[in-house]
C-alpha cells in the first residue's frame, strides 16, 4: 500500500473537505482519502500507487490549490 500526503489550499468548511475526500476517494486504486481541514492536508492511501498528478488534477478541478507534500 502506498500513502501520499498533499497540502490543499482554499478549503474553508467541512463541505469543501468532503468534496476533496469524495473526489480523491473516487479515483481508481484509492482505498482511502482523508482530509484534515484544520491542517489543510489530504492523505491518500492506494493499493497500486495512484500517481500524485492524478490526485492533484482531481483536487484542482474542484477549484482548490494542491501540492504533494510527502510520500511513503
Amino acid at each position: 500500500m502506498k500513502t501520499q500526503q498533499f497540502k490543499v489550499t482554499g478549503m474553508r468548511c467541512a463541505g469543501c473537505a468532503g468534496q476533496v475526500e469524495k473526489a480523491a476517494g473516487a479515483l481508481p486504486g484509492v482505498i482511502e482519502a482523508q482530509v484534515n481541514l484544520s491542517l489543510g492536508e489530504l492523505l491518500v492511501k492506494s493499493s497500486d500507487g495512484v500517481a500524485g498528478e492524478t490526485v492533484m488534477e482531481a483536487v484542482h478541478r474542484l477549484g482548490f490549490g494542491v501540492e504533494e507534500s510527502s510520500q511513503e
